[in-house]
Formats: structure tokens, C-alpha cells, sequence
């Protein structure tokens, strides 16, 4: 948000100091003392944009006060505006909300400075995480903008409300902006507003995580800064190649979590590289070289950083005098103080042989703490302070005293973290504090652990909309920054003889962190979260929640079983890389219709032994028929009905189902009422190919979908029939609007894959759906019938092979369309075995509903089974791929 700050404030300023000589007589400067207001207004600008705040602050008060007196109520207007402005970069929220709130009152009249107005209250809202009324107040000035025909500061404006309806999770509405916007910032006649307006756009596009949208936008934007004058030119393309080096770095990390996929990392704050990894360490090269061409500091620091992380530690110090000379020559403000700590965190990560010693790092950090505090910028002494007490932190195990002095400058860290309620880094600090507690050599104190350990869940609970993005200052990665937090505390909490009320607290934290996951992914806010887990025990009083999670040396689980409050837990000493291992041979051998029964049936028992073993006594005494797996990590790849306790599959035994977590789908019953089905389905008359994201995905003919599709209309007979042709967006978006459809049957190829851009479903004429617009076309038919749709049916879908994170794809997929159960494929299957395992299933549900007995794990459970007994289709890859996700009943 930092960068939306700093362009809008540019502009706005130079818009307001136009309209403010308007309202002094011909002939007089608009300059004409140094007691004028609008020479202070000029002088405080200045200030703010090198962000010396404080003294900006003092400049904004003093032209407030001498507008006043001149009886100059616009500029006193303009001046309280900026002044709440700066009141919100030095964390004071009580005087920028009294500020704001006097502009707005004086300009109420005024059309243009109003509007400008709006925009900051909006963005004083938003950095609160007050989406609503942010967008509220950005919808406000752009109808001003609109009606005073000011198209640059509606173009600004544009980029301000894509920004909400992306925290709002409106992810389809935010992108019809973001491409109006393109449309009109190319027609503009303000070759510097299209070079900021375009790179403002390719950063928005990086925070979306449409990457490859905003490498193009980007370079579209350091293209047009070369027709720039030349001191425009030296600094638009400077901040370009900053910009375009970030999101090839993002690309970079993108590709190598892709190419590592099946293989399990640790996470780390110092990641590497390596040359196997081929187009991800070629991407990472492609940055470092785009960040060369950048030129500044900050983009020095980063390369310093790239290369270490290319393991080319040797090259990367060569950089470090070269840098120390630019920031000393760097004025002391807010860039040259996260610059600093950039580079401290940055050196931290350097393997011991290389890396620069402790002095080195600390004097930078130093030097950040001090200017921070001749700034008065209390955020940054924070983010300053916790940063040398990390680094102590690193070198605890060598002295005691180093363990007490990461203490205590955490501590004052966290103190400054809250004091300017920067929730955004309190949390580090809270994690920061129980990661020392719990290795501090005296006593190891596990409880104080775990309230600092709890106390930043909560902080990232109360924050995680406005951490689904980027955050510039941080550098924030979900899977380095977050991710950790949950699965250290559950760590913490399970430890030892974990008590009940470690359990149950266990269980809310793998809850959030299922959530949490999901937002990642999507970077958007789920917003139909339901508090369900009591339903789950009323309504259906048979099932048991299994809660498996990986942990870096063992396999913990948690039971809860029918009529027993409280949950039964057991582990095993088993490093999270073995269970990695296992589940890969598992998925391998069931996807593979050629393998033998030696090729998955050892490790389908050895997952049994490890995840339902231990429970077989409970289950058996609590007459659980269904088993309801809360799933992390791989396993969520794993279908759980293919299981193998030595004589049996566990769905010859039990009915199975998934869901991401009760936080987001609940049981709920299917209402008593005539069942319809809306029916699309693929034909193609060649096996054919896509092209999404940059990637070719091949996929062979569906033979059988017009018996599929037949087959349930049978069963189903008021439903409606898309098939070949009519299988189009369009279509489908006329039929949900027209009428309800408690089913939706869609026998169509699709991905799913821990990249976003690439979970997709095909129409006709390899028509792409995205997981976006999917969203879209299924929640079309909600809007008045909140029940429309409660059955979602993907039958020829699979995850992405080998990609550990593919599965959330699919979960999302189940929870952004509005259905409460889906069932789904894991992988591409035979056709002939699919038609009948999904006629038999439509005809058991159907069963459930006349009956008012019954659930629809039941109902799929009794259809694998009829196709298990055919000793055509005993192979678990014909049947064990359908998984129901959300509701089970």
C-alpha cells in the first residue's frame, strides 16, 4: 500500500497546488513569504515525499494554522488532509481521523479537493482493514471524479477501489476494473501518468498473483517511460526495473515451488536455488539482471540477496561495500531505513563460512534504529529492533546472553509494534518471543511459549484479509511468515501428555490454518465462514473427525469420536519427509491402472497403520460408520478410501469424506424436495490441447459423456442437459440465473494446481474457465436462492501430478462455489467405470432423500463399492479417486 501512498500523494499534490494560486489576487506570487500557506504546503510536500514525517507533520500543522488566519479555507482544507496523512505513516490514528474528518467538512462544497479528500479517508480506512468503508469512500470521490471530468484522479482512484474489491474477495469485479483502467490509462494524453499508472497496475497484478499479467503491464510501462524527459526517464525507469525485478523474482519462487513440488521443504527465510531446478534458477538469473539494469540501492540489496540465494555467496559480498558507500549516502528516511534492515536480513542468511560478521550486520541495524528515532517513526524502530533481536535469536545457542538480549529487544519491539497498532509485524515479534521462550536453555518455559505462540495466531486472524497480498515492508510469504506460526504452536500444544484443553485448542489452530491456507492461495477473504463443529456432533452423531498434521519430525493426530467429548490423541515418531515419501508411492501406485497390488497396497497400509490404526478400538466402540479427515499437507492428494488395513479397503468398512476444515464447510442435510440437476458435459472430437499461464495441458477425448450425462438425467429426469456445443459459459450462467438447481454435473476436463492460474475446467471449443470465473458462474444462481446449489459434481477433474499443493485447488474450488458438497476426482479416470459409479450414486442419493435416511458419503460409498466388486474395476484407480469434500449428510 506503501507505493499507493507515495503516487497518489504526488499527484494529489500537484492538483491541489494548481487549484490553490486560483484563490489569490493577479499578481501576487503564490510564493510570497515564508509565512505563506501554500509555500509551507510546498516545503511540507517535499518533507513527506523524502519521508522525513515528523518534520512534514510539524510544516502540515503550521500551514493549517496560517491558512486559518489568511481565512484561506480550501488550503486549510488541503493542509489537513496531508496532514492526516502523515498522521497515519507515524501510527497516529486518533489525530488523522480528527484531521480528515475537518477537511472533509470545510471542503464539503467543493467539488475536486472533496473528492481527493475521500480518497485519503479511504486510505486511512483501508490501512485499518476497513475495507467496506474504504470502498464506500473511493466509490464516493470517483462519481466526483466522473462528474468534474478529472479523468487522472479517476484513474488513481480506480487503482485505490481495485485494491478493496480484491480484499473483499471480489476477485472478478476488481479484474473488470483493473483492465478498464488499462483501456483508459492507454488513451491517456499524461505520458507520466500512463508510465505510473501502468506500474502501478503491474504491482497490483503481482499482489493478485497474476504475475505474468503484471511482468507484461510492466514492461509495457518501462517501454513508454523511454519517451519520458530525461530526469522522468532516470527515475520512472529505475522505479520500473525495481518493480519488473520483483515479479520476476516472484516468478522465480513461483517455478521453484512448482519444480519441488512432490518433494518436501522445510520453510525457511533463506531459501536457495539450485541449477536442477532449471527454469526456476534461469528465472531467478533473468531478475537479478533485470535488477542490475534497476540501478538503485534497493535493487543492489536485492541482488545481493538473489545471488546469495543462487549460492554465488562469494559474488553476492563483492556488493556489500558498494552499498554501505549508497546508503551513507542516502538521506535518513523511511526507504534508507528498511533498506538497512533488508540488507541485515539479507546477510543473516549467509552460510557461516561466508557470512559477514556479527558487528557488520548489527551496525546497520543500528543505524536503522537510530534514524528511525530521529524520525519519530515508531513502526520502523520497531521492524528495526525485532530484526537485531532475530539476530541474536540466531546466535543464542552459543551464549546465554545472547537468549536475553533477543528477549528483551523483542519485547521493546513488540511494545513499539503495538503502540502504532501495526498488527502486521506485532505478530512477528509475539512468534519471535515464544520461539526464544521455547529454546531459552533455563527452563524452556512451554507455557509462556504458547501464550506468545497463541497471542500472534490471534494477531494474524485479525489481519489475515490484509495479509493475502504482498506486503512491501515485510516481504511476506504466507509459507515462510505465517504457516510456521500455526504449525509450531500445535507443535507446542501436543508436546508431552498434551492436556484436553491443548486438544481442543489444537483443533481450532489446524482449523485456522486450513482457512488461512485457502485465503493464500486465493489471496482473497473467504467470507461464508460458519462455526459448524457443534452441528457436526448433533446432526450427525456416527461420524468421527480425524485430524492428521505433518510435523518436521513426527505425525500427530486427532480423534473425535461419536458420543465422547473428549478427543483422543496419538503420534508418531516419523519425520515429515518419510510420510512425504510414502504418500508419493501411494498416489503413484493408485493413479496407474498398469500397477500391481505390491506397487500401492504396502504403503496404503503402512498410511493406515499410521492414521487409523491407533483408532480402530475407539471406532469400534463408538459405532462410527462415517470417518470425516480434516487433511494436511499431501495428504490431501490421498484418497482415504483406498486405505488398506491388511484384509480390507477402509471404504469396504466405513463412508468417507473431506473437508478443508469447519471454519468453512459444515454438514447440512439435502432438503425433501424434487432433485434437478443441471447437466453440462465435454465432447471433443480429438484429444486436444490448452495453453494457461504459459503452460500446455494435454487432455484426451471424453467418449462417454453423452451416456454419462444420459445416465443421470435418467435418475434425475426434470434436469437440464448442456452437452458439446451448448457447454458455454454463457449458457450455463443462463440456466443457474433462470432456475434453481440443487445439483450442478459438470463431466468436463480440469486442473487443479498449487498455482491458482492454472485450476481451470474446459467448455466447448477448449473454452478455459478459470477458478475465478467458475466461482462466478455458479454463484450467478445464488443471489436470490441462497439454497441453489448444494451438490457440485466435477467428474473428469484431476490435481495436478506430483504437486504437493494441488488439492487446495480443488478444496477452493468446493467452497467458492457456493456449494455445500462436492464431489470430485482426484484423477482422470476411466470413463466407463465413472458412468456407472455416478449413475449408481445418483441412485442411492436419491434413495437418501425419499428415504430421509442416509447421507451422501453413504451414497458414494455404496457406489464404489458396486464398482469394487466388478473384478474388472477392483484396482482401486477406477473407484478411489471420488472424494466428497464439505458436507457429508
Amino acid at each position: 500500500m506503501e507505493s499507493f501512498l507515495k503516487f497518489f500523494l504526488a499527484f494529489f499534490l500537484a492538483l491541489l497546488f494548481v487549484l490553490s494560486s486560483a484563490f489569490f489576487p493577479l499578481g501576487i506570487g503564490i510564493v510570497r513569504s515564508q509565512e505563506n500557506a501554500v509555500h509551507l504546503m510546498q516545503q511540507a510536500a517535499t518533507l513527506y515525499q523524502t519521508e522525513q514525517f515528523q518534520a512534514a507533520l510539524e510544516m502540515w500543522q503550521r500551514s493549517t494554522q496560517m491558512a486559518k488566519q489568511q481565512g484561506d479555507l480550501v488550503n486549510q482544507a488541503i493542509a489537513l488532509s496531508n496532514l492526516a496523512l502523515t498522521d497515519y505513516q507515524l501510527g497516529d490514528w486518533q489525530n488523522a481521523d480528527i484531521a480528515i474528518s475537518e477537511s472533509l467538512t470545510l471542503l464539503e462544497s467543493k467539488s475536486q479537493p472533496y473528492a481527493q479528500a475521500l480518497d485519503i479517508r479511504g486510505h486511512l480506512h483501508f490501512a485499518r482493514g476497513q475495507t467496506q468503508q474504504a470502498l464506500a469512500d473511493w466509490e464516493a470521490a470517483a462519481a466526483i471524479y466522473t462528474q468534474t471530468k478529472d479523468s487522472a484522479g479517476f484513474q488513481i482512484n480506480q487503482l485505490n477501489r481495485s485494491q478493496a474489491l480484491q480484499q473483499l474477495g471480489l476477485l472478478p469485479q476488481a479484474e473488470d476494473l483493473l483492465k478498464q483502467l488499462q483501456r483508459s490509462l492507454t488513451q491517456s494524453s499524461e505520458p507520466l501518468l500512463q508510465v505510473k499508472g501502468f506500474r502501478s497496475l503491474g504491482q497490483v497484478y503481482e499482489r493478485l498473483g497474476k504475475l505474468d499479467e503484471a511482468q507484461t503491464i510492466l514492461n509495457q510501462s518501462n517501454q513508454l517511460a523511454q519517451q519520458l524527459p530525461l530526469l522522468d526517464q532516470q527515475r520512472e525507469t529505475q522505479a520500473g526495473f525495481l518493480s519488473l525485478g520483483n515479479v520476476l523474482r516472484a516468478i522465480a519462487e513461483r517455478e521453484r515451488e512448482q519444480e519441488s513440488a512432490d518433494v518436501y521443504q522445510e520453510t525457511t527465510d533463506c531459501p536457495v536455488y539450485t541449477s536442477e531446478q532449471s527454469d526456476a534458477y534461469h528465472q531467478a538469473e533473468v531478475a537479478l539482471a533485470t535488477y542490475k539494469t534497476a540501478g538503485t540501492v534497493q535493487a543492489q540489496i536485492n541482488q545481493l540477496r538473489l545471488l546469495r540465494e543462487l549460492q554465488q555467496e562469494s559474488v553476492a559480498l563483492q556488493l556489500l561495500p558498494i552499498i554501505q558507500t549508497q546508503l551513507r549516502q542516502l538521506p535518513s528516511n523511511r526507504t534508507s531505513v528498511y533498506a538497512r534492515i533488508h540488507l541485515a536480513r539479507s546477510l543473516m542468511c549467509f552460510t557461516a563460512t561466508t557470512a559477514p560478521a556479527h558487528q557488520v550486520i548489527a551496525e546497520q541495524l543500528a543505524i536503522a534504529i537510530k534514524a528511525a528515532q530521529n524520525l519519530k517513526d515508531s513502526r520502523a524502530e520497531s521492524y528495526a529492533i525485532g530484526t537485531l533481536g532475530h539476530l541474536y535469536e540466531l546466535e543464542g545457542q552459543q551464549t546465554l546472553k545472547q537468549w536475553f538480549n533477543a528477549q528483551k529487544l523483542t519485547q521493546q519491539a513488540l511494545l513499539l509494534a503495538q503502540s502504532t497498532n501495526s498488527s502486521d509485524i506485532t505478530y512477528l515479534w509475539q512468534w519471535q518471543l515464544g520461539r526464544i521462550l521455547k529454546e531459552t536453555p533455563e527452563g524452556k518455559n512451554r507455557q509462556q511459549a504458547i501464550d506468545f505462540y497463541s497471542q500472534a495466531v490471534k494477531t494474524l486472524e485479525s489481519i489475515r484479509n490484509d495479509l493475502v497480498g504482498t506486503n512491501p515492508d515485510i516481504q511476506f510469504s504466507f509459507r515462510d511468515k505465517a504457516e510456521p506460526v500455526y504449525r509450531e504452536l500445535v507443535d507446542l500444544l501436543l508436546r508431552d501428555t498434551a492436556s484436553d484443553g491443548s486438544l481442543t485448542q489444537a483443533i481450532q489452530v489446524i482449523d485456522s490454518l486450513q482457512v488461512a491456507e485457502l485465503e493464500n492461495f486465493f489471496r482473497c477473504v473467504l467470507s461464508q465462514l460458519i462455526q459448524v463443529d457443534q452441528v457436526a456432533t448433533q446432526e450427525d452423531p456416527s461420524a468421527a473427525i480425524f485430524y492428521p498434521i505433518l510435523l518436521p519430525d513426527r505425525l500427530e493426530v486427532i480423534l473425535k469420536v461419536p458420543g465422547q467429548t473428549k478427543p483422543i490423541h496419538y503420534s508418531r515418531n516419523i519425520p515429515r519427509k518419510e510420510v512425504e515419501t510414502t504418500v508419493r508411492l501411494l498416489r503413484k501406485g493408485l493413479s496407474d491402472e498398469q500397477s500391481g497390488i505390491d506397487e500401492y497396497q504396502a504403503s496404503a497400509q503402512q498410511i493406515y497403520d499410521w492414521l487409523i490404526r491407533p483408532a480402530e478400538s475407539y471406532l469400534a466402540n463408538s459405532q462410527a460408520k462415517t470417518l470425516v479427515f480434516i487433511l494436511d499437507a499431501s495428504l490431501r492428494n490421498l484418497p482415504m478410501s483406498a486405505l488398506w488395513d491388511g484384509q480390507k479397503f477402509l471404504v469396504e468398512n466405513y463412508a468417507i469424506a473431506t473437508t478443508p476444515g469447519f471454519q468453512i464447510l459444515g454438514p447440512k442435510r439435502l432438503q425433501p424436495r424434487q432433485l434437478r440437476a443441471l447437466i453440462a458435459g465435454l465432447t471433443a472430437p480429438e484429444p486436444g490441447q490448452v495453453t494457461v499461464a504459459g503452460r500446455t495441458f494435454h487432455f484426451d477425448r471424453l467418449l462417454n459423456t453423452q451416456a454419462e450425462t444420459q445416465k443421470v438425467k435418467q435418475i434425475l429426469p426434470s434436469s437440464v442437459e448442456l452437452v458439446g456445443d451448448q457447454f458455454q459459459p454463457n449458457t450455463l450462467r443462463q440456466q443457474l440465473t433462470k432456475s434453481a438447481f440443487p445439483i450442478v454435473h459438470l463431466s468436463t476436463h480440469g486442473n487443479f494446481s498449487a498455482n491458482p492460474q492454472e485450476t481451470f475446467i474446459l467448455t466447448a471449443a477448449s473454452g478455459v474457465v478459470g477458478i475465478e470465473e467458475l466461482q462466478s458462474l455458479l454463484r450467478s444462481g445464488k443471489q436470490n436462492r441462497p439454497d441453489a446449489i448444494e451438490l457440485l459434481v466435477l467428474s473428469a477433474c484431476e490435481t495436478a501430478k506430483g504437486d504437493r499443493r494441488a488439492a487446495l485447488g480443488m478444496a477452493g474450488a468446493a467452497v467458492r462455489s457456493g456449494a455445500s458438497s462436492t464431489l470430485a476426482t482426484l484423477w482422470s479416470v476411466d470413463e466407463a467405470s465413472t458412468t456407472e459409479l455416478i449413475g449408481q450414486f445418483y441412485q442411492n442419493l436419491r434413495q437418501v432423500i425419499e428415504q430421509r435416511q442416509g447421507t451422501k458419503a453413504e451414497a458414494l460409498r455404496q457406489a464404489q463399492l458396486t464398482v469394487l466388486k466388478d473384478p474388472k474395476y477392483r484396482h482401486p484407480y477406477y473407484w478411489s479417486p471420488f472424494i466428497l469434500l464439505g458436507n457429508w449428510l
